[in-house]
């Protein structure tokens, strides 16, 4: 059927287009979505900020205009520039659905002494059935009210004339900015309500509150030694060398070293943060390492509060020694002793009507409380100074009681306890001990015991009675020797002691002067000769005969290269000067060495430049000597 071959061939044509398209749409690769920018540390602040002002206003089109500021900044530019930004669209628009609302103020009102109050607004009326066009009516002018004020009281008075509470934050405002009852006719709304608060003694608004946290009454900080003084301590106490590493670093005063002791309490031992303090900043104030902070939190495990038990180590704790007992008579106290028992108790009360100002004047070293009415301790075994205004009572004369009770305890320097008020650094008591084992070696007779520091075990740095022994007997020394500057002579180490121990220990060391660098010579080589150091400039200088000579380094010698006794015809022409044209050689001392070289034919004679005046002859054999070299190499 010839009719329906071109309708065949068609219908092929057509469905095989189809399935080429079909084929063609199933393997053509999809096209990826572009992708987005992650934002980073700023578009996220942009994007936090039109947030905040989408909820601080009720406009969510500031969040829209962030998101696009951050995925589209050239079209946030362009719409910015043209005006049509969702949140310029959006004010313009509530704009002008608050417009016919907006607050009428009379200004009449301020001459009769009222303040600007809004008016209620007209009601709008309805459409009519052919609407006309109509002028918008005019906004009232504020510019009145807005004289006088800073910008952000301009943005808060023009954020509530649009919410319709105007009046009243025109009021608040100036209510705030006249502390004292003003004079205008404004202001007669102002007098019901309540007077600002006066501002109170001593405030400041650029001082921080006061600190409550406690605080040692004084702390006595180590003094570090310079490399020369360890070395010349080291060196005049030998002992010393046998501790550890970090027992010497102790001494020296380079680790443990608090910066700051606010906040710690000796009584208890416990340190009090302060806001925002974190344990890496308390290990690095209080040790002045912040890698001690493992040792603070095993010591308060699980603690997230602001007081924190001290790690053992960090501190040492100590009662107030800061001025010892003066008076001739001493009294140690008892359990349950108070001031009055013992004024009574020592024949002071009636006869003494002013017994309490005698007795803390005897002991101005204890602190009181109460404005000066009562010490804040009294601990028993504590000794305190008798007035020697009062008299002696013979029925107990140095306060031993007939049956002695079980006193407490005193507790020495380390632990906190009840009786400590001050602080040191643990390194203390260690450096004291070996200024004394030095002081001991230079004066000596003068410390009891008298071989203090010849044993390891004297250095602990802990207070014991062979440390407080070798301080008494310092003292005393001390006293003797410069009476115009008196120290305590009981065995004590306060702030005066130990700087009295560290000036004539310590910072009499003298500082070792680095001995000289020897220059190096090279063994092997041959002297230079008179002739050959003139011409390089003088000989070598000749060490004085009375300082001792510095040991030669030893180095391995070089075998130098024996070379052929011949010498080439050329070189031996040029150098006896028989050579057309040669410049005359002056004559080689005979302790100069003949230089042998191997055999070498003879070159071409070059002619040699006539020498002028200024010629240095003498440098001629230094010349030839190296070519000679040159050739030999």
């Amino acid at each position: 059927m010839p009719s329906l071959a071109p309708l065949a061939s068609g219908l092929g044509g057509a469905l095989g287009g189809l399935a080429e398209q079909g084929i063609a749409a199933l393997t053509k690769p999809k096209k990826k979505p572009p992708k987005r920018r992650k934002p980073n540390a700023n578009d996220q602040k942009i994007l936090a900020e039109g947030r905040a002002m989408a909820q601080r206003t009720g406009i969510q089109a500031y969040a829209q205009d962030a998101v696009l500021r951050v995925q589209r900044p050239a079209d946030y530019k362009r719409l910015r520039a043209a005006g049509k930004l969702p949140s310029q669209i959006a004010e313009r628009l509530r704009a002008a659905q608050q417009s016919p609302a907006a607050p009428r103020v009379d200004f009449r009102q301020f001459s009769q002494g009222a303040a600007p109050a809004p008016t209620p607004a007209a009601p709008t009326p309805a459409p009519a059935p052919t609407p006309a066009a109509v002028p918008p009516e005019p906004r009232p002018n504020f510019a009145a009210l807005f004289e006088g004020l800073d910008a952000a009281e301009r943005a808060h008075l023009e954020l509530a004339i649009q919410e319709g509470r105007g009046a009243e934050t025109w009021r608040q405002i100036h209510a705030a900015r006249s502390p004292q009852p003003a004079t205008s006719a404004a202001a007669t709304f102002v007098n019901d309500e309540p007077s600002p608060m006066p501002e109170l003694d001593g405030y400041s608004e650029t001082s921080g509150l006061p600190d409550a946290r406690p605080r040692p009454r004084k702390h006595l900080a180590i003094l570090p030694l310079q490399q020369g003084q360890l070395e010349g301590l080291l060196r005049g106490v030998p002992t010393l060398q046998k501790l550890d590493k970090r027992l010497l670093r102790l001494l020296a005063g380079r680790s443990s070293v608090a910066r700051d002791v606010a906040g710690v309490d000796p009584a208890s031992g416990v340190y009090h943060a302060a806001p925002g303090e974190t344990a890496y900043g308390i290990a690095k104030k209080l040790t002045g390492s912040p890698d001690r902070v493992a040792e603070l939190v095993a010591a308060n495990p699980g603690n997230q509060g602001p007081v924190w038990q001290l790690p053992p180590g960090w501190l040492m704790f100590e009662r107030d020694t800061a001025a010892p007992v003066t008076t001739a008579r001493r009294y140690t106290v008892l359990q349950n002793d108070t001031p009055y028992g013992i004024a009574k108790k020592l024949g002071a009360l009636p006869s003494r009507p002013k017994w309490w100002s005698e007795l803390k004047a005897a002991n101005p070293h204890k602190p009181t409380k109460d404005n000066g009415g009562n010490w804040e301790s009294l601990y028993a075994g504590e000794e305190i100074g008798i007035p020697d205004e009062w008299a002696a009572s013979g029925s107990i004369p140095n306060g031993t009681p007939p049956a002695p009770p079980s006193p407490i305890p005193s507790t020495g320097p380390g632990l906190p306890a009840p009786g400590q008020t001050g602080t040191m650094d643990p390194g203390i008591y260690l450096q004291a001990q070996a200024l004394l084992a030095l002081w001991a070696k230079q004066n000596p007779g003068a410390c009891v015991p008298a071989d203090f520091g010849l044993n390891p075990t004297d250095f602990t740095g802990t207070a014991t009675p062979r440390t407080s022994m070798a301080l008494a007997s310092f003292q005393a020394w001390w006293n003797k020797a410069r009476p115009s500057s008196p120290l305590r002579a009981d065995g004590v180490l306060d702030e005066l002691t130990y700087r009295a121990l560290f000036t004539v220990t310590a910072a009499q060391v003298p500082t070792p002067t680095p001995a000289p660098t020897p220059t190096p010579t090279l063994p092997g080589l041959p002297q230079l000769p008179d002739w050959l150091g003139k011409v390089l400039g003088g000989s070598a200088p000749i060490p004085p005969a009375n300082l001792p000579q510095p040991a030669p380094i030893p180095t391995p010698q070089i075998p130098v290269p024996q070379l052929p006794q011949q010498i080439p015809p050329w070189l031996e022409a040029l150098l006896k000067g028989t050579a057309p044209n040669a410049i005359p050689a002056p004559q080689v001392p005979p302790q100069f060495p003949s230089l042998p070289v191997p055999q070498f034919p003879s070159p071409p004679i070059v002619p040699a430049t006539q020498p002028t005046t200024e010629d240095d002859g003498s440098a001629v054999p230094f010349l030839t000597m190296l070519g000679a070299g040159l050739f030999l190499a």
